[in-house]
């Protein structure tokens, strides 16, 4: 018991160091912003109230320690068609054992069609494209029955016009099963060093994440607040409502000038679900639409 204590100590302690270490404020512009976006359709329904949600691979794109919550070899391919001509595709897959859970993913994300400019020019030089890639592989260990643990990995890719770099990125997570039904979440993403481009460095977006998800009948109450790397703070919320094969989803989310209400659905086939989500976006810049496949096979 007393190794058990100090090994909990020590889990919180590294992982509450680096959440303080890596949101001291900075001034920097921002790389890899595609990393904020949910690549989950299921996620986006639900405000991406997602730090303390399972049920999927997915769900390690917010707090790798919920590998854990995964049922047995789990396959994710998710799309998400963006705004002014952006693509998102977010492919996963994790197996979960017993005591230990693990996962791999890619994260890509390309914007074509992009005008070339030099100075305040009406007719453009040509166009051009930008494409975003994240590689990563996360693992996952029940500390104790509530509580778990994660960390992930992730080789980072950038390509704009002529210029390309790599980076690295590293997530960490918590989860603690207070009930059977309640269940909270912490983690810090997207904490690293800072990417270089061509000249100007630009910091990772870094983020700590706090939440709960509640289970009451055939309802998923889930909640987050989110605190970005310079920026102020932002919530999440999440309802889900399941119908025997279908659920039916709604979130909203405050801090951000562009978004707020978001809604979606899933319908599940034995092993196969699939997820479809609506975010309408602010000051005419359109709608997004995310359509998800997850399979257990």
């Amino acid at each position: 018991m007393l190794n058990l204590w100090k090994m909990k100590r020590v889990f919180f302690f590294c992982f509450f160091y680096i959440s303080s270490a890596s949101l001291t404020k900075a001034a920097s512009p921002v790389a890899f912003t595609f990393l904020t976006v949910s690549p989950s359709a299921r996620g986006a329904a639900l405000g991406e109230a997602m730090t303390a949600v399972g049920g999927d691979v997915t769900s390690a794109f917010w707090n790798p320690a919920l590998l854990l919550d995964t049922k047995g070899s789990t396959f994710s391919a998710q799309e998400n068609f963006f705004l002014q001509g952006s693509d998102h595709t977010f492919l996963s897959f994790g197996i979960r054992p017993e005591k230990w859970g693990a996962g791999i993913s890619l994260n890509f994300r390309h914007i074509g069609d992009l005008e070339s400019r030099q100075g305040p020019t009406s007719q453009p030089l040509g166009t051009f494209s930008e494409n975003e890639a994240a590689l990563g592989a996360g693992f996952a260990y029940a500390v104790t029955p509530s509580l778990a643990a994660g960390v992930s990995g992730k080789i980072l890719y950038q390509k704009l016009e002529a210029y390309d770099n790599f980076g690295t990125a590293a997530d960490f997570g918590l989860t603690y099963r207070l009930t059977s039904r309640l269940n909270l979440g912490a983690s810090v993403l997207n904490a690293g060093p800072d990417f270089t481009l061509d000249k100007e460095g630009s910091r990772l977006p870094t983020a700590f994440r706090a939440g709960a998800s509640f289970l009451w009948r055939d309802f998923l109450f889930a909640s987050d607040v989110v605190f970005p790397r310079g920026d102020h703070a932002k919530t999440g919320w999440g309802v889900e409502r399941t119908f025997r094969n279908l659920s039916l989803r709604g979130g909203y989310q405050t801090g951000y000038e562009e978004k707020n209400f978001s809604f979606g659905l899933g319908v599940s086939h034995r092993n196969f679900r699939l997820d479809y989500a609506f975010v309408p976006y602010q000051s005419d810049l359109g709608s997004a639409h995310r359509f998800g496949l997850v399979a257990e096979l």
